[in-house]
């Protein structure tokens, strides 16, 4: 049983189970495996008050209600085959009846079983309604996939930024910003060229003449420039044809 990997410390389950008026809430993680004392033990911070709805359960303190959350998690472990380790109550809340105790122990089970991605079938607490939830650990920083993710989420927020340029201010960014450009930040803007002139190659040594006639046509005709001639124009290659001269309107 021991050789099974251990339940991520980072994840928390957060349990409800409401009958009528009475209800309890949960919220645990399990961190290390457990090799004796306390199974149960609260956060630093944890939020710890049930309200008793009849005399018996006005008598209980908070140990009478830890004493179902051990029961549960108890069962838990059993049924699923899986390590014990320590449980961490960050929230016990709730108003319950001594009657309810049943109630505390099914969803510290329940809380388990979501933990570990499993489902205990003969767990089926009769009236009550249940809401359960896992909140997952974010991906480290420092780990390969969390920074592959941050690095994902930069280039599609930089891409959406490049696509709501005009063409003339992607080509004032290619002539004036060239070297605060990234490489996928030069790929991303020869893609939006290669679209925006269907037929044509965006090659990276032509990408700017590419912007530029872009930006003298369709930027034109939407007033950008009066019809005037662009003062960052590029200068023809040696050997290529020079930009042919635009109609008199």
């Amino acid at each position: 049983m021991t050789s099974q990997p251990l339940i991520n410390p980072e994840k928390l389950a957060t349990v409800r189970l409401a009958t009528g008026e009475y209800w309890v809430r949960l919220a645990l993680s399990l961190t290390h495996e457990f090799t004796g004392g306390d199974l149960v033990r609260f956060a630093p911070d944890a939020t710890s008050s049930i309200e008793g709805a009849d005399n018996l359960s006005s008598s209980y303190d908070r140990a009478n209600w830890v004493s179902g959350v051990t029961s549960g998690a108890l069962y838990a472990f059993r049924a699923l085959g899986i390590p014990r380790q320590r449980v961490v109550l960050t929230e016990l809340s709730g108003r319950l009846r001594a009657s309810d105790m049943d109630g505390v122990a099914n969803g510290s089970a329940i809380a388990i079983a979501k933990l570990a991605n499993r489902e205990l079938p003969s767990l089926r607490p009769e009236g009550w309604a249940i809401q359960a939830q896992v909140s997952e650990p974010p991906l480290a920083a420092s780990s390969p996939a969390g920074q592959e993710e941050r690095a994902a989420s930069s280039r599609s927020k930089r891409l959406m930024i490049l696509r709501g340029l005009t063409s003339r201010e992607l080509f004032t960014l290619m002539t004036h910003a060239r070297s605060e450009l990234s490489a996928a930040d030069l790929e991303s803007i020869r893609d939006i060229a290669t679209e925006r002139l269907p037929g044509k190659a965006a090659l990276p040594h032509a990408v700017e003449r590419e912007l530029l006639e872009l930006a003298r046509t369709k930027d034109a005709d939407n007033g950008d420039d009066g019809g005037k001639e662009d003062v960052n124009k590029i200068p023809a290659e040696p050997g290529a044809v020079a930009d042919r001269p635009r109609c008199a309107e």
